[in-house]
Formats: C-alpha cells, sequence, structure tokens
C-alpha cells in the first residue's frame, strides 16, 4: 500500500488512515500538506484496473 500511495501523492503523506469504501478493497484517506484523497487498493486485481 505505501508504494501506491506514494505514487498517487509523489511523496510520503502526512497521514494516512484505513477508511470503509468497498468489500472487495482496502479503503485508505491519504491526507498530504495540501491535499487528501480517497484510495482504493486491491493487491488481487490487475494493475490498471482502476486506471
Amino acid at each position: 500500500m505505501k508504494t501506491a500511495m506514494k505514487e498517487v501523492v509523489k511523496g510520503d503523506g502526512t497521514g494516512v488512515k484505513k477508511v470503509s469504501g468497498g468489500s472487495i478493497n482496502d479503503a485508505y484517506l491519504v491526507k498530504t500538506e495540501l491535499q487528501r484523497f480517497f484510495m482504493k487498493v486491491n493487491e488481487a486485481l490487475p494493475d490498471r484496473f482502476f486506471a
């Protein structure tokens, strides 16, 4: 998950919190100094599934 987060925010987030957001995905609230992101992660899916 940390690698995926770094790709999205281009660096370390200031905070990452696991939140509810789906039955087949892990969902996270990623806070940076400038913005907040909602990120879904599912290691079993193809790399470009959410793209």
